[in-house]
């Protein structure tokens, strides 16, 4: 049956809206922990929530210290299935230069172990050839 439900990007449940702003946050951390967000970085953000949503103006220090906080509203409104989706989704953003950096990764490990996914799962995640939702 949950393969009869919209993405998380349009769906209107609680959980959807959680996982939204957890990738809305964690993919900002994500693209940040490495120099600086690049042009593709941007692009991969603007695939998942519009064109022109990423504005140089972001107050990335606030987002960044929300992201703890929409990881446990996440994790405690979502299955582990939902969780593995964004996740996924936040491993494309530290993908979109070609790899994943090492601080991109600390990155993925530090919400991995919040959000209780393994992290044997961000190796698999990132070694996929995957498209956005």
């Amino acid at each position: 049956m949950s393969l009869m439900e919209p993405s998380y990007m349009e769906g209107k449940t609680e959980a959807a809206t959680h996982m939204r702003r957890l990738l809305y946050a964690g993919a900002i951390a994500v693209a940040d922990a490495s120099d600086g967000i690049s042009m593709e970085e941007i692009a991969i953000f603007e695939q998942f929530f519009g064109m022109g949503e990423f504005a140089r103006s972001l107050d990335l220090s606030r987002i960044k210290e929300d992201l703890s906080n929409r990881v446990e509203k996440a994790r405690d409104n979502t299955s582990a299935p939902q969780r593995m989706q964004v996740f996924r989704d936040l491993c494309l953003v530290a993908k979109a230069s070609g790899h994943a950096t090492v601080s991109e990764r600390r990155v993925l490990e530090e919400i991995a172990d919040a959000l209780n996914i393994p992290r044997s799962f961000i190796d698999q995640t990132l070694e996929q050839q995957v498209e956005p939702d």
